[in-house]
């Protein structure tokens, strides 16, 4: 064997051990990068997942409801093609799915939030209401929504926030009334109703507006008898004034 043939040996074979340095680097990196995407993904189904079941029921509006349960199914289903051994997709999979049916099958997308009777709970729903307006800028910024979707879903939030809001004012309103303060009760109803008759333009707000509406009616009509009661308080008044004016002057007229 002649040098140029072991030299051409040698070149070979430095060739091939860069080649399958190069191959192995190569299946690392994506090892690396499938680790990297599973790693992403379980991070963001438990992150999505913990908004949906941290916030009550009734205070997700149900379009973005469905749309967080179809990104979890779809990020779910990613994660056992790059990992069929991970637990977390058939542990969610199934209650997820039946979730989504459920929400598409009972929902209408316009009604309202349930009526809050607790200023403390108030608090918490709108700090995650808060969280749930993040997690959709986020997904937006990932491309997982689109410019139209995240605006939608974000004034959803926000109408439900306002929602929450009207509802503990009209709490106060109820408290004021319950107390006997009818002027300050009326007043706050007011404006309640004219917060939930805005709000009816993009939700059902009839059993708030009826009930407030109703009771606006109760107090003015209670107000009515007040004011006749008072009136007649203060005929009956005078006319004993004048009925004691008429005495003391027949008894003047009989001493003169």
């Amino acid at each position: 064997m002649t040098a140029t043939q072991i030299a051409i040996i040698i070149v070979l074979g430095v060739v091939a051990l860069i080649i399958m340095a190069m191959i192995g680097q190569s299946v690392e990196n994506n090892r690396a990068k499938k680790r990297q995407r599973v790693i992403a993904i379980k991070d963001q189904v438990r992150h999505v997942h913990t908004n949906l079941q941290q916030t009550p029921e009734g205070y997700v509006p149900t379009p973005l409801r469905n749309a967080l349960l179809q990104l979890l199914i779809a990020r779910l289903h990613e994660l056992k093609s790059l990992d069929a051994k991970d637990p977390l997709p058939d542990s969610l999979l199934g209650e997820l799915r039946a979730e989504l049916e459920e929400s598409k099958q009972q929902s209408t997308g316009d009604e309202p939030a349930p009526i809050l009777y607790s200023e403390k709970q108030a608090v918490l729903i709108k700090r995650q209401l808060s969280q749930l307006s993040q997690l959709v800028k986020s997904l937006y910024e990932q491309r997982l929504f689109n410019h139209q979707q995240a605006q939608h879903y974000i004034q959803h939030l926000k109408l439900t926030s306002r929602q929450i809001s009207l509802d503990i004012a009209w709490l106060t309103a109820q408290q004021y009334d319950q107390r006997g303060n009818w002027k300050a009760a009326k007043t706050a109803l007011a404006q309640c109703l004219s917060g939930y008759q805005q709000l009816s333009k993009y939700c059902n707000m009839d059993e708030r507006i009826r009930a407030i509406t109703q009771r606006l009616e109760q107090l003015k009509a209670v107000q009515e008898k007040v004011i006749l009661e008072q009136k007649e308080q203060l005929e009956d008044q005078l006319k004993r004034i004048a009925d004691e004016e008429n005495k003391w002057r027949i008894k003047q007229d009989y001493e003169d």
